[in-house]
């Protein structure tokens, strides 16, 4: 007998259930360990940024001065592009993105 698995899905609202639906036929549990809200807080001025979630878009994009934005993620550089964002692809995940990476696209821009 084959057990089915069930999928512990623990990202947070709205993500969470876009998430689940990408896996038909899998039963999931949505159990976000974490809720994601803005802080009530000036965001630093800074030439450059870089934006691991798409979460930090707003408060990115209400800075004075408006940095060069460097993205994890398709989806969070076009999210951020479409708010004005000065926005470039550094990696598709945390663990490609790097200052020398960067430094190299600044350069070549």
């Amino acid at each position: 007998m084959d057990k089915q698995l069930t999928g512990l899905i623990t990202r947070p609202h709205p993500g969470a259930d876009d998430f689940a639906a990408m896996l038909p036929g899998v039963p999931d549990v949505v159990s976000p360990n974490m809720d994601v809200r803005p802080v009530d807080a000036t965001p630093p001025t800074a030439e450059v940024v870089i934006i691991t979630s798409a979460h930090a878009i707003p408060a990115v994009a209400s800075m004075r001065h408006t940095p060069s934005v460097y993205c994890v993620g398709k989806a969070t550089t076009q999210k951020a592009r479409a708010v004005g964002l000065n926005a470039h692809m550094a990696g598709s995940s945390a663990e490609q993105v790097s200052i020398k990476r960067i430094e190299c696209q600044r350069c070549a821009s």
